[in-house]
């Protein structure tokens, strides 16, 4: 019994430290995550959003995809640079490397952030959005056109083109590319950034701020809902260890009761054998009182004492 209450008391110091732990970091984790439900309901109550939030199923594999195109567009634009540059392959592909990150990283961005504010409802973050759009589309065409310029230059004078004429070349007839190799490299340029547009797009929702708004609340609740897990858990492990300690004890009372029951049983036998024996003793004594009482009454001129008529018997009765 003993036993039982020291467990009992161990489960209710236990369940009482989870008690804290439940007013206090339980606590702040559900006044986060209410907030964040609330903003996230806020956000889509004053932008009129009845979707869920398309979230990115792998960010990381899409930048992965980006660098992928970036070596891609890299090695096709070394054969084009290779007659271009002093350096021929190799320097070609070094030249290329560093116009294809610029391209397609431009391109990332484009579609991430000015794409995107076209579709907020603010009538001027919207305005804001397809002029920046249009104006990084136009820059990376520029971008194109000022590659391919180069290249065709480079080709034909066999020199490194003057930065200024080529500018100047490029604003008076920026489609006045000689050779095929130039307009493939424009096209693939192009094709590139416009790929990388469509990706940038994709790493959030459409709806700028929408996929953070969601995935804030996301977060909150996730993280509330694992410590509230945990907490369960813990209070579970410790009603079942306190259950297992119960059933040890009571296990051991029901078998100190039984073994109780059967010293009972055992003393209570023990008294009736003795009480029999010590009968047996009495009635013996009692027989040899007899025979000294009738020798000694007849030996006598007197009557006898009065104690000759009681029956013997033990002063002390085992069984009283």
């Amino acid at each position: 019994v003993a036993g039982m209450r020291h467990a009992a008391d161990e489960a209710t110091a236990d369940l009482g430290m989870l008690k804290v732990r439940y007013a206090t970091e339980l606590g702040s984790k559900r006044e986060a995550a209410q907030a964040r439900n609330k903003e996230y309901t806020d956000f889509r109550a004053r932008n009129r959003i009845t979707r869920e939030a398309n979230q990115p199923t792998n960010r990381a594999f899409t930048w992965t995809l980006a660098v992928f195109f970036i070596v891609v567009e890299a090695l096709a634009n070394a054969y084009f640079f290779s007659g271009a540059t002093e350096d021929g392959l190799l320097g070609g592909a070094f030249m290329a490397a560093i116009f294809s990150a610029v391209n397609i990283g431009i391109g990332i961005l484009n579609g991430w952030f000015p794409c995107r504010w076209t579709r907020h409802r603010n009538l001027v973050i919207k305005l804001v959005g397809f002029a920046t759009a249009a104006a990084i589309v136009l820059g990376s065409l520029f971008l194109n056109v000022f590659v391919a310029h180069y290249r065709d230059i480079a080709v034909m004078t066999a020199q490194t083109p003057n930065l200024p004429a080529l500018l100047a070349a490029v604003l008076a007839n920026p489609f006045g590319l000689q050779g095929i190799q130039s307009w493939f490299l424009l096209g693939l340029g192009m094709a590139f950034s416009g790929i990388a547009i469509v990706k940038g797009y994709g790493l959030d929702d459409p709806y700028p701020g929408y996929g953070v708004c969601d995935r804030h609340r996301t977060i909150a609740n996730a993280e509330y809902e694992e410590m509230r897990q945990d907490l369960i858990d813990q209070a579970t492990e410790i009603r079942d260890r306190f259950n297992h300690e119960l059933r040890v004890k009571i296990e051991t009372l029901r078998a100190s009761s039984t073994q109780r029951q059967q010293i009972l049983v055992a003393r209570a036998r023990s008294i009736v054998e003795f009480d029999a024996h010590e009968a047996n003793l009495a009635d013996a004594a009692q027989q040899l009182l007899s025979i000294y009482r009738r020798a000694n009454e007849a030996a006598r001129s007197t009557p006898g004492p009065a104690h000759f008529g009681t029956r013997f018997a033990f002063a002390d009765k085992a069984s009283a």
